[in-house]
């Protein structure tokens, strides 16, 4: 089992590199959304929604690598193809919207779905190696660097922006790699994380936590909120998301205090609420309405990307192991609820009809599901406390009794903390060192029933991982 990667780096160089990288990211997804894909959808509307389900499955597929078989995490292999993407994208977009070639521009988006889904891993990895303290304040100037250079390169041609874009990719490798380096390493040489969270539970979060259900949503309320708020002439200038994301840079520095997640996930949710919200005023006035509905979105998208990265950058930094599968699957649900979200969106308008009471209804209906979601689902839920109870995967030590002692002990264990029959067996296999598929292949059962009977043990005897087991077995006296 692999262990937490040293840092090495020194600070200045560190906080340097991922400042660059997360910047980038942020530029990456704005650019993306605001220049490219609205001048290829002039052509083929339906290639962004199918660039979206690539990014998905390719985050799929890392996420199951990690999952099963990390042994396939080839670094360099997934490098040369993100690279090697990153210039297809710039030269099949440039050349399909000159030709307004199918083929040349699904090429182009889809080799950008590749090198941003991989780059989005590595920059996370990157950013949980900075400390605590620095996580917030690195995110923040990023995002507001992101938003910086978005709005001075706002209007510019779209080949400019496609090769800013190619650019930007390479120095988001060049800047990410070094730091993501020796963790991706360290989980290409581990087990399988599904073997790693029968021995260590309280390691991994799982696929239907409440963080990955939160972001989910908020992707389909992003995703359905810009089908109904699409602008035609264009988004207006992101002056309310600037002045968030620097209040949230400013104020923690002046009160000393972090910045605590649960109370940024609230303001995300305020925000979108209230956007949506102000989506019918377009309606009935001016442009007013749908300038203010479409700040207060903007500055919650803003501050969700912000949230998304300080959460993920937490639970990779106590557990570096889960780096590609954590970083993997958020994005991708994230991805994949933006598509849902925008998919639903279009098609209702598309049935019913782009009119005030539609789109009134629509919108209500999603502040509805938006905010039940939100208060009555997330009402329980506490980040913050989530990410504390994360615990960094602890190496097996071969047990320091023999085999019929540790049978012994385990007996008396099994008498004192209740454990089952079965429960009992599979308590001295884990006593005794053994895997997750050792313990399948000497019971006979599935690895499913494996992690049921060891999430119970560990329930029962009050422990966290596989080696707090062995230790309390040792410890376990064998007369009384």
């Amino acid at each position: 089992m692999g262990q937490q990667a040293p840092r090495r780096e020194g600070a200045p160089n560190r906080i340097l590199l991922a400042t660059v990288a997360v910047a980038g990211m942020m530029f990456m997804f704005l650019s993306t959304n605001d220049a490219i894909f609205p001048t290829v959808a002039l052509y083929y509307p339906f290639l962004r929604e199918a660039a979206t389900v690539v990014a998905v499955v390719v985050a799929a597929i890392l996420v199951a690598i990690s999952y099963r078989a990390p042994q396939l995490l080839n670094c360099r292999a997934w490098n040369i193809a993100a690279l090697a993407s990153c210039v297809l994208y710039a030269l099949c977009c440039w050349w399909g919207v000159e030709e307004r070639s199918l083929f040349l521009l699904t090429v182009g988006t889809f080799c950008d779905s590749i090198a941003e889904t991989w780059f989005f891993v590595l920059v996370c990895t990157a950013f949980a190696r900075l400390n605590r303290d620095e996580q917030p304040v690195v995110a923040c100037a990023a995002c507001l660097i992101s938003y910086a250079l978005g709005f001075f390169l706002a209007g510019s041609e779209f080949s400019v922006m496609l090769a800013l874009n190619a650019l930007c990719l390479g120095l988001i490798f060049a800047t990410s790699w070094p730091l993501a380096k020796p963790t991706l390493q360290a989980i290409a040489a581990s087990s399988p994380q599904k073997e790693m969270a029968v021995a260590n539970p309280s390691s991994f979060l799982s696929f239907g936590h409440f963080i990955f259900l939160a972001i989910l949503m908020f992707g389909f309320t992003e995703g359905t909120s810009l089908a109904l708020a699409e602008n035609p002439e264009g988004l207006p200038t992101p002056f309310l998301a600037v002045v968030t994301l620097l209040a949230l840079l400013i104020v923690p520095m002046l009160t000393r205090r972090s910045l605590n997640p649960d109370f940024l996930f609230s303001l995300c949710a305020i925000l979108a609420l209230g956007g949506i919200f102000l989506i019918p005023a377009e309606l009935g006035s001016a442009s007013f309405g749908i300038a203010t509905a479409t700040s207060l979105l903007d500055a919650s998208y803003a501050c969700f990307n912000l949230l998304l990265l300080l959460v993920i950058g937490s639970v990779i930094a106590r557990n570096p192991l889960a780096a590609v599968s954590t970083s993997a699957l958020a994005v991708g649900l994230l991805w994949l609820g933006i598509a849902l979200g925008a998919g639903l969106g279009n098609t209702a308008l598309a049935l019913l009809g782009e009119n005030g009471p539609v789109i009134t209804a629509l919108s209500l209906a999603l502040i509805l599901a938006f905010g039940a979601f939100c208060f009555a689902v997330l009402k329980f839920c506490d980040f913050t406390a989530a990410i504390n109870d994360i615990r960094t995967p602890q190496p097996l030590q071969p047990p320091r009794t023999a085999e019929p002692t540790t049978r012994e002990r385990v007996a008396q264990v099994a008498e004192e903390f209740g454990l089952t029959k079965r429960e009992e067996e599979v308590c001295e296999l884990l006593a005794s060192g053994r895997s997750a598929s050792v313990i399948c292949e000497r019971l006979s059962i599935s690895l499913n029933t494996t992690r049921y009977h060891a999430k119970n043990i560990y329930a029962k005897l009050g422990v966290h991982s596989q080696q707090e087991l062995i230790d309390l077995v040792e410890s376990e006296p064998t007369t009384r």
